[in-house]
């Protein structure tokens, strides 16, 4: 619909749509359990654990519309096609998300595929 993603001070760790480019590339996301505002426990899906999603901002670069704002840097990527990219990028090299630490289980599992379902 035209949406966009805006980053303001914060790097491409905290861009939660490249969760839903996990998905879009085939990757099934985990289980994770929280409370819902009822009370009730629900079901989440999550993905790897974002600390490598740096490694994408080189791809994602010619999307990106921004400025400093001070010493902040302000960035808007538009939605549909940030997720687009990434999920190509993703199903080309499924290391690129990996947060580079042996013992990342999230990140271990997201490259191998996600869990069964």
């Amino acid at each position: 619909m035209g949406g966009a993603v805006a980053l303001l001070g914060v790097d491409l760790t905290t861009m939660t749509l490249i969760h839903e480019a996990e998905r879009v590339a085939g990757r099934n996301l985990l289980v994770r359990w929280a409370r819902g505002r009822d009370g009730r426990v629900i079901a989440t899906r999550v993905g790897s654990c974002s600390d490598g999603f740096n490694q994408l901002e080189a791809l994602l670069a010619p999307l990106c519309h921004g400025d400093h704002v001070g010493e902040s840097r302000w960035r808007a990527y538009p939605a549909a096609e940030t997720i687009a990219a990434a999920a190509a990028a993703i199903r080309a090299d499924p290391m690129i998300t990996h947060c580079g630490r042996s013992i990342c289980a999230r990140c271990r599992d997201m490259v191998a595929g996600g869990p069964e379902v």
